[in-house]
């Protein structure tokens, strides 16, 4: 049985002299995940190293990034505690399909949280500027790329005591789309800096669950004829691509039959984009007579540079075509997905205005 007490390294968990120990422990945590042979005493145990890593953590002074640690050893908590809800509901017999695509999701975030923690295990000393940064959700990796920090799992568990926004919890995994769709309403991508991050802000259970971005749900804008008909004859409304170009749009990789973006299609929407444009984009795949998948945005800063943002990881800054295909098959990968669908968003505030919504 896999106990994560049995094993010798993990007995005294976090000590920042010994990094190497830390990784290795680390990783007997993804092996005792990825198992699937996931029981009460292994998520204890589990439960009590984090906690253990947290206590060292908060000894720590600020004017060391170890303390930085401590935000994805929180994170990588959150992570378990809702594997630990998967694992122990009936979702695997009702529907399998379903349940193999959450555990997945579930593991990949696991696994890079925990890759996370061991990339980051012996930093050096920074600044208190850059920690305030930090606490502020604003971090800055060495290819220049920053992210403004944001999860929806962080408000995830107290979503489910609110009645309307537990009914999408339930219905469609998550508040990606509501999410999503605040942020084109109110026009939040890019406005965060290194002392305000206006997705925390802004993206609260309260402004969620306004009845204006509760009706906003894609699924709710277009009409049973429009759904039905994108959903046999493949064309979607206000799609930015052709019947044609979107058949093309995800393909089968060279390497691997992994699905992948076709970088062909993808780099000339890109191109075509006007300035300051924003794409609402849909990773699905199609399940009996319906659509399951993850909503993330897209906008275009400048000539190769986008804005990508993912309701699970915040939004990131200063990606070119390359980097920003790259987080699309990530998400291919992550949601099991088979479709990717990019929306014209002005097309889609201006439905949303016609309803009385934005």
């Amino acid at each position: 049985m896999n106990n994560i007490d049995n094993y010798p390294n993990i007995q005294n968990p976090l000590n920042h002299e010994s990094p190497n120990k830390t990784a290795f422990s680390l990783n007997r945590v993804w092996t005792i995940i990825q198992s699937g042979q996931f029981n009460e005493i292994d998520y204890n145990s589990i439960i009590k190293y984090i906690d253990n890593l947290l206590d060292k953590d908060k000894q720590q002074p600020w004017e060391y990034e170890y303390a930085y640690n401590g935000f994805a050893l929180e994170d990588l908590k959150l992570r378990v505690n809702e594997f630990k809800k998967t694992m122990d509901s009936d979702l695997r017999i009702k529907d399998e399909e379903t349940f193999k695509g959450v555990f997945n999701n579930q593991t990949n975030y696991i696994k890079m949280e925990i890759d996370f923690l061991i990339k980051h295990k012996a930093e050096r000393p920074i600044d208190l500027e850059k920690i305030e940064q930090l606490k502020n959700g604003y971090q800055l990796d060495e290819n220049g790329i920053v992210t403004i920090v944001f999860n929806q799992n962080e408000i995830i568990s107290e979503a489910k005591k609110i009645k309307e926004l537990n009914k999408f919890i339930l219905k469609f995994d998550g508040l990606c789309e509501l999410i999503c769709n605040k942020i084109l309403v109110s026009n939040l991508l890019g406005k965060s800096d290194k002392k305000n991050n206006e997705l925390k802000k802004e993206i609260t259970l309260q402004s969620l669950n306004k009845e204006s971005i509760i009706k906003s749900h894609l699924l709710y804008i277009y009409s049973f004829f429009e759904l039905s008909y994108a959903f046999i004859f493949g064309i979607f409304p206000d799609n930015i691509l052709s019947k044609e170009d979107q058949r093309k749009l995800v393909k089968k990789g060279i390497i691997s039959s992994n699905l992948r973006i076709n970088r062909d299609v993808f780099d000339i929407s890109l191109d075509n984009l006007e300035q300051n444009a924003i794409l609402k984009v849909e990773i699905f795949r199609r399940r009996t007579f319906s659509f399951y998948g993850h909503s993330v945005l897209i906008k275009k800063t400048g000539e190769n540079e986008f804005i990508f943002f993912d309701p699970n990881s915040g939004e990131k800054r200063g990606l070119n075509k390359n980097q920003l295909a790259e987080e699309i098959n990530d998400q291919l990968s992550k949601f099991n997905g088979t479709d990717v669908l990019m929306l014209n968003t002005k097309n889609y505030l201006t439905r949303l205005k016609s309803k009385g919504i934005a």
